[in-house]
């Protein structure tokens, strides 16, 4: 109630200075100058009161934001990046990935080691927001602890790497 009798009591003030404004034609600068003060501090007050009746949030607006760019990629196993986890040839690696806002066109699953360099690469297109993607593990008689970084691929054609650290897989022979 106090705010709304402060809006008001704003509201008349700075149509009165408006009203000094125009019949000085705009000449007198302390006019002018208290238009603009009581202007301000009419629109901080009405933002301030805004906040109270719509749950608290700081600032309402007619606009709605640009959903940001959002992209994820969940391990549809248990994979870690700091425990090796025991893979063999033939086995399916799988990556869920979701893009909200088809920012991305696709996502490339490289497996490395720090010796040979790269033993397998395997590129994927994303058609759909919602996607499961697998890569079957071919790294022939390799044996031993790789690295599977996952990279995603901009719309305009840019490699991102897209987790800060790559997941250890520990190839083990058949049996």
């Amino acid at each position: 109630m106090k705010r709304s009798i402060l809006i008001a009591a704003l509201g008349i003030a700075f149509a009165g200075a408006a009203l000094w404004v125009f019949l000085s034609r705009g000449k007198n600068r302390r006019a002018v100058h208290l238009k603009y003060r009581l202007g301000g501090a009419l629109l901080s007050l009405m933002a301030l009161a805004s906040t109270a009746c719509d749950g608290g949030s700081f600032m309402t607006s007619c606009y709605d934001p640009a959903p940001p760019a959002t992209l994820e990629v969940h391990p549809t196993q248990e994979i870690r990046t700091d425990v090796p986890m025991d893979v063999r040839n033939g086995d399916n690696i799988g990556f869920t990935v979701y893009d909200g806002t088809s920012t991305y066109k696709g996502i490339t699953l490289v497996i490395t080691d720090t010796a040979q360099g790269e033993l397998q690469r395997q590129s994927f297109v994303l058609e759909n927001g919602y996607q499961d993607v697998f890569m079957v593990l071919e790294v022939g008689d390799y044996e031993g602890v790789v690295l599977l970084n996952v990279y995603v691929e901009t719309v305009d054609g840019e490699l991102k790497q897209y987790f800060v650290a790559p997941f250890m897989l520990n190839v083990i022979a058949q049996e």
